[in-house]
């Protein structure tokens, strides 16, 4: 049965063979035929004879055709080019956003970022710390400090932290994380200090003395209060 179905495929190759020469020979034939006619135009009778037989020879050589292409064999998957695997996000790539769909009432979180603003605006007024330790307190909030390469860690002092992190009500570990307005933002705080990771931010160059949160950055926490960016926030920053 195995001599048999190999001879019954090398008939189907004699046959594919002989039938790509004859489609290249009549493809010849056809150019020359073109050639004369366009030589000859207006000059016998029999120019419209040989239009008509240009006509039907065209025509059976795309049946020809048609019949090579069924000849051919059929590629296996294995012999067509694999799509690489995907291996997920690399490091420097930005965290994937959070869908709306996500059960995250984000709406929740706009009198925090209100109240967040407010405070904001107040850091040229005597007492600053005073007022944010008031606004930690009452709202519960973590405080976070950067260790570099995208390590955040628990932060115990208010002017060692560089982030506040609100609880995100009916979630068991994101937070909203808003930056410390005591500490103005220039270049080391926006290159070095984890800024320009965790915000999406208007920054060029020199000082900014104001934040004002446009959109707080999303971070998830696990046991050992390590932390990291599951969607990056959005600051206008403010000269004065």
């Amino acid at each position: 049965m195995e001599e048999a179905a190999v001879q019954q495929v090398g008939l189907a190759l004699e046959d594919l063979h002989m039938m790509v020469i004859l489609s290249l020979t009549l493809n010849v034939i056809l150019l020359f035929a073109f050639a004369y006619l366009i030589a000859t135009r207006g000059q016998n009778d029999n120019s419209l004879k040989l239009q008509t037989d240009i006509k039907k020879l065209s025509n059976d050589l795309k049946l020809l055709d048609s019949k090579v292409k069924d000849l051919q064999p059929k590629r296996a998957v294995t012999e067509l080019p694999q799509v690489e695997a995907f291996g997920g996000f690399k490091a420097e790539e930005p965290p994937p956003e959070i869908p709306e769909d996500s059960g995250i009432d984000f709406s929740a979180m706009n009198p925090f970022v209100d109240a967040y603003n407010l405070l904001a605006a107040s850091m040229s007024v005597p007492k600053q710390r005073q007022a944010c330790e008031k606004f930690i307190k009452d709202n519960d909030l973590k405080m976070i400090r950067y260790g570099g390469m995208m390590n955040f860690l628990q932060a115990v002092d208010v002017e060692e932290s560089n982030y506040w992190a609100w609880k995100i009500p009916n979630q068991k570990n994101l937070y909203a994380v808003v930056p410390n307005p005591m500490i103005p933002c220039d270049r080391e705080v926006y290159e070095r200090g984890g800024m320009n990771t965790t915000f999406e931010a208007n920054y060029k160059d020199g000082v900014y003395a104001r934040y004002v949160v446009l959109s707080p950055a999303i971070f998830a926490v696990d046991n050992a209060n390590a932390w990291k960016i599951e969607n990056v926030g959005e600051l206008n920053l403010l000269r004065k």
